[in-house]
């Protein structure tokens, strides 16, 4: 249940950096740089930090009073217009 609810805010933070990408088949180059948000997970609401590489791979931090969670993955284009994440915090789609 916290994985799905960490993989569900994961896919905020996402949609979010996506909504400025480029509309036509969008992929991890267009992402790559810092982001910063905030998520809504089981353990309530916390800011994220994220950074992308350009070959689709992040790393990142969410911030929770005084229980920091590190997470790492990767982005691949599926098809175009169509991102998905592979992540410690859980996997899924952003479209």
């Amino acid at each position: 249940m916290r994985r799905r609810a960490l993989g569900a805010a994961f896919v905020a933070l996402l949609a979010a950096a996506c909504a400025s990408a480029a509309p036509s088949a969008p992929d991890a180059r267009d992402l790559a740089g810092a982001w910063r948000g905030r998520l809504v997970t089981t353990r309530g609401h916390a800011s994220a930090s994220m950074t992308v590489k350009e070959d689709g791979t992040f790393t990142g931090t969410i911030y929770f009073d005084g229980l920091d969670r590190d997470f790492h993955g990767a982005i691949v284009a599926v098809r175009p217009g169509e991102l998905r994440y592979m992540g410690s915090e859980g996997d899924g789609t952003v479209r």
